[in-house]
């Protein structure tokens, strides 16, 4: 009654608005671009402290961040956010604004321009 598995979806937003709590339980993760889809619709989020996850997640502050291949530790977070709906939302609200203010498109447009235009002059 507390899981379900829906299949696929082409719907993000329908999947996103069914989901409580993010969770990403990756062993090797490079950018984790679910992440940030996850941090737009401002969900909690527990991952794997891997790759480049916390480079997106500072534990505790836009979400909780647990050892690789340790059950016990995600469970315990998983209870944690479960237990706590004011903290849910605090790492929701944090996840969005960090996904906002570091991976929007105008700020990708703005470094990617700023980029070109100092290889120019190196050039």
């Amino acid at each position: 009654k507390k899981v379900f598995f829906i299949g696929f979806s082409d719907d993000v937003n329908a999947v996103y608005s069914l989901i409580d709590i993010f969770v990403l339980a990756s062993l090797n993760e490079g950018m984790g671009r679910v992440i940030l889809e996850a941090m737009a619709f401002s969900k909690p989020i527990i991952a794997t402290r891997v790759g480049g996850i916390p480079e997106l997640i500072e534990d505790q502050t836009n979400g909780l961040l647990v050892p690789c291949k340790n059950s016990e530790y995600l469970a315990e977070a998983i209870m944690i956010l479960l237990a706590d709906p004011k903290l849910r939302t605090q790492l929701g609200i944090q996840a969005k604004k960090k996904v906002n203010e570091k991976f929007s498109l105008g700020k990708m447009i703005h470094d990617i321009d700023h980029l070109y235009r100092n290889v120019r002059h190196l050039a």
